[in-house]
């Protein structure tokens, strides 16, 4: 009978967690009054423990005592309350059941999503398709996209990645699946804005009458910036001169008004920092290994460990230890080669701040938040819950530069830093940095606002003018190759006051990022409000002139 019981309940979990699994998830849009089920206590759904393990404890504790004791009373008990504890665990699921099969919230919130959608009538698309863990490439976006003067709704593909999500006063659609997405209705949108080359895009790219183009999550001089993928958007969005050229340098033919210049909007909304440790610090960024095969991608297993030991070697000097989010992730050699860095730097009494006190326990951290939240929160009850955005950004983002402050003065001056998990920000790290040691990123593009020295690393065999030529953004500082060399020199004049690459560092700036950086938002916006205005007929131009490609005639042909 307990078997019987079991099965039954196990099969009417799996129903339970089906109705359960809305085709749409929600942030910030109103599902309060669709009444639906609650989730199931997290002790009957978790792996089935009660139902197939431990609702037998007591016929089998019983057993055994009754063949202890010799007495047959003592199983009898064992045997009734495990078939009672059994009754109440199908009767718990069974009642749940009932109550979706009446309230089905398959049925019940896509109803209302088109309902909301109706009466917010978005005209811009932010999109999304990433896990947790790539989630940094949607976040730099939503406090320009809340600033915009047009309506925006963001869709992401991935629960995991909703529950993740920053704060943001944005409504936020979660459809993991491409039919739903693609019976979606958006009447109103006219424009879609792309943070990442990814397969899943070709679901947002066919819907005809929407604008689509590539934002983008950094400005940078990696190979990955230039990848003849942008050819299927309708308009590539770069942040300055630099951006245009390297499209043009790897022969990636778009026409000329499809590479809009809009600068680097999020440099415009960078909150006052201030900085309280006199120390003078190095902050070595590098970037991670890849997605493709690329040798020298990152400085982590080739140059990292020693250059981090000749920092230490220098007094005077505290060394920030920041990589990339995915560092390690595909490398074995980048991995070991990150590890032995974090403990040189443990050794040399280096804080780590996953470890801090002041270190977010959800929200700020995407991919370990939103793990952490994938195991202990319903999805379709965590939409329910933020179904009303908390509007009041500018208090979300004090909070957070109070609790970076908090983190920063809570050491003592000269605290070495292992900056792991994507916090502290990295524009917090920028403030309490005198010299940037990065690879080729997107990273000393956002560098270069704050006016500061930096130095790029060069792991390969090239001589400096080769890798110049190949990344114009390190004409700005100092190029340091395996062996370290010009880093010392470099070091000694910035101790001293001096900043020999001030003159190159500015001209770099304006090429990169524009030439007044702080406008960038005001651009950005305008070029939205372009694409918005643009008269219907030429929003609905053939679907095969992508990225201002010309349509074949029969005279191509």
């Amino acid at each position: 009978v307990l078997q019987l019981a079991a099965v039954g309940a196990r099969s009417a979990l799996e129903l339970v967690a089906f109705l359960r699994r809305s085709p749409v998830l929600t942030r910030n849009i109103d599902l309060r009054g669709l009444d639906l089920p609650p989730a199931l206590p997290r002790v009957v759904t978790g792996r089935g423990a009660v139902v197939t393990g431990l609702t037998d404890v007591p016929l089998v504790l019983g057993a055994a005592l009754a063949v202890t004791w010799g007495s047959g009373t003592v199983a009898v008990v064992g045997a009734v309350t495990s078939l009672v504890l059994a009754a109440a665990v199908v009767a718990t699921i069974g009642t749940a059941l009932l109550r979706l099969q009446r309230r089905n919230p398959r049925r019940l919130v896509p109803a209302r999503v088109d309902e909301a959608l109706e009466a917010l009538a978005p005209e811009v698309v932010l999109y999304f398709s990433g896990r947790p863990s790539t989630l940094y490439q949607l976040q730099m976006w939503l406090e320009v996209a809340e600033r915009l003067p047009r309506r925006v709704l963001v869709v992401l593909r991935d629960r995991d990645s909703l529950l993740a999500l920053d704060p943001t006063t944005l409504p936020v659609l979660c459809i993991p699946l491409a039919p739903p997405l693609a019976a979606l209705e958006l009447p109103t949108a006219k424009v879609v804005l792309l943070t990442a080359n990814a397969a899943e895009n070709i679901h947002m790219l066919r819907r005809r009458g929407l604008t689509s183009v590539f934002v983008g999550h950094g400005d940078s001089d990696k190979p990955y910036s230039a990848s003849p993928f942008v050819k299927v958007y309708d308009e590539v969005w770069v942040a300055g001169q630099a951006g245009r050229e390297r499209f043009a340098e790897a022969e990636v033919h778009l026409a000329p008004e499809a590479v809009v210049e809009v600068g680097r909007p999020q440099l415009s909304l960078l909150p006052v920092r201030h900085r309280n440790d006199p120390t003078f610090t190095v902050l070595y960024a590098p970037t991670w290994e890849g997605w493709g095969d690329v040798e020298f991608h990152t400085s982590v297993p080739h140059v990292g460990e020693a250059l981090v030991r000749a920092l230490l070697a220098r007094p005077g000097v505290r060394v920030l230890y920041r990589p990339h989010p995915l560092t390690g992730t595909r490398d074995d050699a980048t991995r070991a080669a990150h590890r032995r860095i974090t403990a040189l730097l443990t050794a040399a009494g280096a804080v780590r701040t996953s470890t801090s006190p002041q270190a977010p326990t959800a929200g700020g951290v995407a991919a370990a938040s939103g793990e952490r939240r994938r195991r202990t929160e319903d999805y379709l009850e965590h939409s329910v819950r933020h179904s009303v955005p908390d509007l009041d950004r500018a208090a979300h983002v004090h909070a957070e530069v109070a609790r970076e402050r908090g983190y920063w003065d809570a050491v003592p001056p000269g605290t070495h830093h292992v900056v792991d998990d994507g916090w502290p920000a990295l524009q917090s790290c920028f403030a309490e940095a005198d010299l940037l040691v990065a690879d080729v990123s997107s990273v000393v593009s956002d560098w270069l606002v704050t006016g500061k020295p930096y130095a790029v690393l060069n792991p390969s065999p090239d001589p400096a003018e080769t890798f110049e030529e190949k990344y114009p953004s390190a004409r700005g500082g100092r190029v340091v190759g395996p062996d370290l060399a010009g880093l010392g020199p470099l070091l000694d004049a910035l101790v001293v006051g001096e900043d020999p690459d001030r003159t190159a560092r500015a001209a770099e700036r304006d090429r990169l990022v524009g030439e007044v950086p702080e406008a960038s938002l005001t651009r950005f916006a305008a070029a939205v409000d372009r694409l918005c205005t643009r008269s219907d007929s030429s929003a609905a131009r053939p679907a095969g002139q992508r990225a201002g490609l010309p349509v074949p005639t029969q005279k191509d042909a």
